[in-house]
């Protein structure tokens, strides 16, 4: 569209002066002006102007000729001016692209960006473009605008109800871009400096408001597949492992002190460190699939073919038995919360127990929505790949909230092994609990006679004293007249 003498007139005025020019971006909106301001150079990334220093400390300048965009793309949204939206997303490819390769400073642009493709309807912005630009985004944006906008903005963008098939699988990868573990882990590193260990994350605020406070664990359930959820649970082990002591663990040779470490390794590896002379190194490729004899012959048969007889190992495979079980298998849930009847929307921002809550509502979700996925999920949690306590704690939870569906679950559970667990292991005592306490009443003649077979039995072990130990379990069954202790 051709200026008029007047806008002809306004454009030579905003050449010359900056005050003009700055007004001119902020107040004018009309799609118009898009070629003539684009053919002038306004929008080239070369105009973006860079962090200055300033006596009150580092200030970021505004780049002018974002706020038009940014209105401009409020036009989009309604329809309007839609043939400028290709031009406008390559302003923020090649923009991006500088910023990348560091010619460019400027994190406040992000906040920007994100809001115009926001604005840009979906079917215009494709995945293979969204993980071009959240991958530089996210590695070199402005660590308080960009995630949370991302979060806040594009996730409910491409995540809505009746979506077709290619948002969806857009709204995965944004979630799971954003649930990376690797991405928080550094930042509650820093903001442990603050002197809480536990600092506040803004990132993590955000996606407990989205996930936990606005509903969108229900749109997840019903509109993504289950991967999501054990993509989360693995972010989760991430972190658990983060966690994981760093320090030697130690065993005796000939009278002899030595030390080893057991380090799980980002790529799903188990490496196990002997320092003998000369050092001895094994790595258990996929360990979480091993159940923990499996895991520990198969450390052993790596030694034994590393030159290691087993007969030199002395107390190691008892010590290395103990690293597993209370180093590499454990987690800090209990400490956190008590149950997951507890791990509600104010759970705060610690990263543990908000990846946690993420799980839960998604999990709780889908239980509701599809009992066949959430059977699978109970399965998959209780099985060997998930091991640490949470998982145990977060599947016998899900089977107590929705007994009537997976109430067989539970009892093919006390005709195994894992009995022995469900009643006398510390991590998933509350659980079990709660499951008793809240579905007793519901018990049929069968069922009651399976727990009071349970309770005959006693504790496995001499601690606690039976009598203490079938209290506690009592306590949980008092509503039911045939646990009434007279």
């Amino acid at each position: 569209m051709e200026l008029s003498s007047k806008e002809k007139e306004l454009f030579e005025l905003i050449r010359a002066d900056v005050a003009a020019r700055n007004i001119f971006f902020s107040k004018v909106e009309d799609p118009k002006y898009f070629y003539p301001l684009k053919s002038e150079g306004y929008f080239a990334p070369e105009t973006v102007p860079f962090p200055v220093t300033t006596t009150e400390g580092l200030q970021i300048p505004i780049w002018q000729p974002i706020i038009y965009l940014q209105k401009l793309s409020g036009k989009f949204r309604n329809g309007e001016a839609l043939d400028l939206a290709e031009d406008v997303l390559k302003i923020i490819d090649v923009t991006s692209e500088k910023l990348n390769d560091g010619s460019l400073n400027n994190p406040r642009l992000y906040y920007f960006f994100v809001n115009i493709i926001a604005n840009v309807p979906n079917e215009r912005v494709s995945l293979e473009y969204l993980k071009k630009q959240l991958a530089i985004w996210l590695r070199v944006g402005d660590d308080f605008y960009t995630s949370p906008e991302i979060i806040e903005k594009l996730i409910p963008k491409f995540l809505t109800e009746g979506q077709i098939d290619s948002d969806k699988e857009k709204a995965d990868w944004l979630l799971r871009a954003v649930l990376n573990a690797d991405y928080y882990l550094p930042r509650i590193s820093i903001d442990s400096r603050r002197g809480t260990g536990k600092g506040f994350n803004r990132d993590l605020y955000w996606l407990d408001e989205i996930l936990l406070k606005r509903g969108f664990s229900e749109r997840i359930a019903s509109n993504l597949s289950t991967s999501i959820v054990y993509y989360i649970a693995k972010q989760l082990k991430y972190i658990i492992r983060s966690e994981f002591p760093k320090g030697e663990y130690e065993f005796t040779f000939n009278d002899n002190l030595f030390h080893f470490s057991v380090i799980p390794r980002i790529d799903d590896h188990l490496e196990i460190i002997l320092k003998l002379e000369p050092e001895v190194t094994v790595v258990i490729d996929d360990f979480e699939n091993l159940e923990d004899e499996e895991l520990i012959d198969s450390i052993l048969g790596k030694l034994t073919k590393a030159g290691l007889a087993l007969e030199k190992i002395g107390d190691f495979r008892n010590k290395l038995e103990g690293a597993i079980k209370y180093g590499l298998n454990s987690d800090s849930s209990i400490y956190l919360y008590k149950s997951f009847a507890d791990l509600n929307d104010e759970s705060g921002f610690g990263i543990e127990e908000s990846f946690s809550a993420y799980l839960l509502k998604i999990c709780e979700s889908i239980c509701e929505r599809n009992p066949s996925s959430g059977n699978e999920i109970i399965r998959e949690f209780l099985g060997p790949k998930y091991k640490n306590p949470v998982f145990k704690r977060l599947a016998i939870y899900l089977i107590g909230k929705f007994w009537s569906t997976y109430r067989e679950v539970f009892w093919k559970l006390t005709t195994t092994d894992f009995r022995i667990r469900l009643f006398n292991e510390h991590s998933l005592n509350k659980e079990v609990y709660y499951l008793l306490r809240h579905n007793a009443l519901h018990f049929t003649l069968n069922e009651k006679a399976q727990i009071k077979s349970i309770l005959d039995e006693g504790p496995n072990g001499d601690k606690p004293s039976k009598d203490y130990w079938a209290l506690s379990w009592l306590s949980a069954l008092r509503e039911v007249p045939e646990f009434v202790q007279p």
